[in-house]
């Protein structure tokens, strides 16, 4: 198994606005294999969810505090074998 992580970002793209930690990842696996890999790796085993679901639960008021701050994530293909895997954290004053 081979893949390869690159940091792109860290920070806000904004004042005042959410997180990003943002990777590009190579791998020679298939999608579901890279991102349960991203998620060991990259964010220690902690799972946490996708946007789409993120945001239900946050509108539907079916979230915990402790929950909404850890944020969420989103796993996207660029190309064949390569992605962008960003750490999405919202922003707290």
């Amino acid at each position: 198994m081979i893949i390869e992580a690159k940091k792109i970002h860290a920070g806000q793209y904004k004042p005042y606005g959410d997180s990003y930690d943002v990777w590009e990842v190579k791998s020679s696996e298939d999608k579901p294999t890279t991102e349960a890999w991203c998620v060991e790796e990259l964010l220690k085993g902690k799972p946490l969810p996708d946007e789409q679901t993120f945001l239900h639960k946050w509108r539907n008021n079916e979230m915990e505090y402790s929950d909404y701050f850890r944020g969420y994530v989103k796993f996207e293909s660029i190309s064949d074998g390569e992605y962008r895997f960003t750490h999405v954290m919202p922003f707290t004053d």
